[in-house]
């Protein structure tokens, strides 16, 4: 998955936005917390790594693949490569805030704040939306939002957790019949004899017994006991 930044500046779109409008995925470095997050530098013939791993950064910086070489940023706590669109912006001067997954307008060192529902969030800043699949941040005194790309969850019945944008697989493969927890591949006793159940993955899957009808030598005749699905042969007193 793809950051797809949208330019509506002849100027804007000169700057080379790399791994996201260049085309490359944008992928955690392991090491320190956090993501990496796209790059306004300019591309350049030779380009020079500032670091190699993140233990060359100070404080919590990453090393991250910039627009030439790599170098040490501010990381983010968001995954950049689940944003589906950054917001367009019409202004001709923009900025990589640290930290941020979408440029935003860079006002000749004036920065504008923005306020929702009674708070203050300055230039740059995330601001919380009361939807889950809503990244806001800050911009230009404005409030502007991307919606949120998920994957589909490599499962056939996933589930949603409050809070949280994208549906989960269900981890707990156990299953619970009335007070009782069966582990996964556990045998499930059920009222019917005749039906054997088991837990599988999470569910209770069961299937029918089907019974041969013995063959009883006269005087015996075919008997279910209780609690037994199948007849056996029961001798008959004359």
């Amino acid at each position: 998955m793809r950051v797809r930044v949208v330019c509506l500046t002849v100027l804007a779109c000169t700057c080379v936005f790399a791994q996201a409008v260049a085309g490359g995925e944008i992928k955690p470095v392991k090491g320190k917390p956090g993501f990496c997050t796209p790059s306004l530098d300019p591309s350049e013939p030779k380009c020079k790594d500032r670091c190699k791993t993140d233990a060359n950064c100070k404080d919590n910086r990453k090393c991250c693949m910039s627009g030439c070489g790599q170098k040490c940023v501010v990381p983010s706590k968001d995954d950049c490569s689940v944003v589906a669109d950054c917001m367009p912006l019409t202004c001709k001067r923009i900025h990589m805030p640290p930290g941020a997954c979408c440029p935003v307008c860079k006002n000749n060192g004036k920065s504008k704040n923005c306020k929702k529902n009674g708070k203050i969030y300055r230039e740059g800043e995330d601001v919380p939306d009361d939807d889950p699949c809503m990244f806001c941040r800050c911009d230009s005194g404005e409030v502007v939002c991307a919606i949120m790309d998920c994957a589909a969850p490599p499962c056939e019945d996933p589930f949603s957790i409050p809070g949280q944008c994208c549906p989960v697989c269900n981890t707990d493969t156990s299953c619970k019949v009335g007070d009782k927890v069966f582990k996964d591949l556990e045998d499930i006793p059920d009222e019917n004899p005749c039906e054997s159940c088991i837990c599988s993955r999470g569910e209770v899957v069961c299937s029918t017994v089907f019974c041969d009808v013995p063959q009883c030598v006269a005087p015996a005749v075919p008997f279910t006991a209780p609690g037994e699905c199948c007849p056996g042969c029961k001798d008959v007193k004359q």
